[in-house]
């Protein structure tokens, strides 16, 4: 079993208290909500820093999190799964100040503090550290010159041959480490490449709708609505992943990654960072600017049946999208009731939503073109 410990620095816009309660109540739930957790989770612990420490200064950190999983390989499962980066990785944006947050994979070794087992040891024993090397005294006399540097040699080259093994096993242990961190990086791109793929499908669509709605908007001034008339603004789209860099980083694995690679995959973690906080503030703006007509939906479509994220990025075929799309947007009844101020400013926002779309679409082509050509520079050993 191993243990994921993440040393959480609040998000400066809450106060300790509301970080505590938020990270305690709200983000806990929606981490118990989605399957992955009670498939992959063993354990999850939380740790608050103490209030008193609070009143000597700030802190460097406002608390821990320790999640137990079976394997490293349950650990990234459970950190790609669809459910988690939809639901509960952009929710730890609200409370943490991801930038400055740490993450650190580890094994636990149980220590046994138990006096029992120095029983009959003499105290001067047990002050004694254990010796990486022993050299000892010879097992002869040594009388000429020959034999003390015999014995001299014999010395030396056994202190070789011991530092040797060590920095031996370091070095393979070394490789072992950037071996698994450049696969699950490589891992990684690979996959935020076909996430992007699914949201340029979205981003595209969206962008169809919008310029749609600037037609429906300029016939609702002209109070020339069509009873068929509707408005689609929502969009569903995956966050990529960006896990794998932060926890190769500060566990230390990164460092025994070449120069190029370290400044490949910290680019390509940038850029998928940026991708979700764009779509997070596109997605965020033109729901604000919509709710003039969304407002009154809000009831009637939380009581429709779920669909499936497949079907919004066309897997289920084009027509399927736009049916479940359709179906929760604004019609003609919610439309007729925009003032003249109300329709200028939405295609205002809409405009402007427009314009995030062609940069989203972008940033879509560049994540799936760095899918294609990091893994043809940078192989997994």
């Amino acid at each position: 079993m191993i243990k994921l410990i993440v040393v959480i620095k609040r998000n400066a816009a809450m106060s300790p208290t509301q970080f505590r309660e938020y990270w305690r109540t709200e983000h806990a739930r929606k981490v118990r909500s989605i399957p992955a957790c009670a498939k992959y989770i063993r354990r999850y612990v939380q740790a608050h820093t103490l209030e008193a420490e609070y009143a000597m200064g700030e802190p460097a950190y406002d608390g821990t999190a320790e999640i137990w999983f079976d394997s490293v390989q349950d650990k990234d499962a459970f950190f790609s799964d669809p459910d988690y980066l939809a639901n509960v990785a952009p929710d730890e944006r609200v409370f943490a100040d991801i930038d400055q947050t740490r993450f650190l994979l580890c094994r636990e070794e149980q220590i046994n503090l138990s006096p029992a087992e120095s029983v009959g040891a003499s105290t001067a024993d047990q002050e004694q550290p254990t010796t990486m090397l022993d050299v000892h005294a010879p097992h002869g006399d040594v009388h000429t010159w020959k034999s003390f540097f015999i014995h001299l040699a014999t010395i030396v080259i056994g202190l070789l041959i011991a530092v040797g093994l060590e920095q031996t096993v370091e070095h393979f242990h070394h490789r072992y480490q950037a071996h698994e961190a450049r696969k699950r990086l490589l891992e990684e791109v690979k996959a935020n490449g076909e996430l992007a793929k699914n949201d340029a499908y979205s981003v595209r669509m969206h962008e169809k709708h919008l310029r749609e709605a600037l037609l429906v908007l300029d016939r609702a001034r002209n109070h020339a609505l069509l009873p068929t008339d509707h408005i689609i603004t929502y969009r569903r789209w995956s966050p990529v992943q960006v896990a794998a860099w932060k926890i190769a980083r500060d566990s230390g694995a990164a460092g025994y990654l070449s120069a190029a690679e370290q400044a490949t995959f910290e680019l390509a973690n940038w850029d998928a960072e940026t991708f979700n906080a764009d779509n997070i503030a596109a997605t965020a703006a033109i729901e604000r600017a919509a709710i003039v007509i969304n407002v009154d939906l809000l009831d009637r479509n939380a009581a429709l049946p779920p669909v499936e994220k497949s079907v919004y990025f066309g897997e289920k075929g084009e027509s399927a999208a736009e049916e479940a799309l359709t179906l929760r947007s604004a019609g003609a009844p919610q439309i007729s009731r925009l003032t003249p101020a109300q329709i200028e400013r939405l295609e205002q926002a809409i405009q402007s939503s427009i314009y995030d779309d062609q940069m989203l679409l972008n940033d879509c082509r560049h994540l799936t073109g760095q899918a294609e050509e990091i893994p043809e520079h940078i192989h997994a050993d």
